[in-house]
């Protein structure tokens, strides 16, 4: 299996597949922190839907 080439595209503007505005940004929120992980949920700053989580696994999260 090849890797799919990435094309940056610095005027690309996302839509939200809920409300289907322009995303110019992302609400964040911390939902879970300790000393191994962070969690962390993103939102469309126009209907406050979720788009996304990370969960990050680190000494350092927080």
């Amino acid at each position: 299996m090849s890797d799919l080439p990435v094309k940056e595209q610095p005027n690309l503007r996302p839509i939200c597949p809920h409300c289907d505005q322009p995303i110019d940004c992302l609400l964040s929120k911390k939902m879970k922190s300790n000393f191994l992980s962070a969690k962390v949920v993103y939102c469309c700053p126009s209907c406050k839907k979720v788009l996304g989580f990370t969960d990050r696994k680190s000494w350092l999260a927080g």
